[in-house]
């Protein structure tokens, strides 16, 4: 005889939805969301930071938990550094898909104003830069 109910063959899975909080990292990625946060806080830019890694390692998750790191080293001080989030999947099928990413980051600007002196004038010299026009004017 088996004493066994139905409900113990019932698998619970795993959602595939990237975490936010330190709370849900069963991957262990702590450590990387540190390292690409310090690096974000500490190495003067311009610069760029990959993650590379097959599909489910945690790659979106090491990028949340790296910006909610850095938005909180944010609240207790003035850093002149700002968080886009861009999701380049999205805009696959523009005919330029430079213009939603620059569109990201002008708007975080214009939300942070953590630039360093000037915000609204730097905002507006960089739009004037990174204007559409720019791209198909003949250098």
């Amino acid at each position: 005889m088996n004493n066994r109910s139905d409900s113990d063959f019932f698998l619970q899975l795993l959602s595939d939805e990237p975490i936010d909080s330190l709370s849900e990292d069963g991957l262990s990625l702590e450590h990387w969301a540190k390292v690409v946060a310090g690096v974000a806080l500490k190495t003067e830019g311009p610069f760029t930071i990959g993650i590379f890694g097959g599909w489910g390692t945690g790659k979106t998750s090491i990028l949340q938990l790296a910006k909610n790191i850095i938005d909180n080293v944010k609240q207790q001080g003035d850093i002149g550094v700002a968080t886009v989030t861009f999701n380049a999947w999205q805009y696959e099928q523009e005919e330029i898909p430079l213009l939603p990413l620059i569109a990201s980051i002008v708007q975080e600007l214009d939300k942070s104003q953590k630039l360093h002196s000037k915000p609204k004038e730097n905002i507006k010299k960089l739009r004037d830069a990174l204007s559409f026009r720019s791209f198909f004017q003949p250098t």
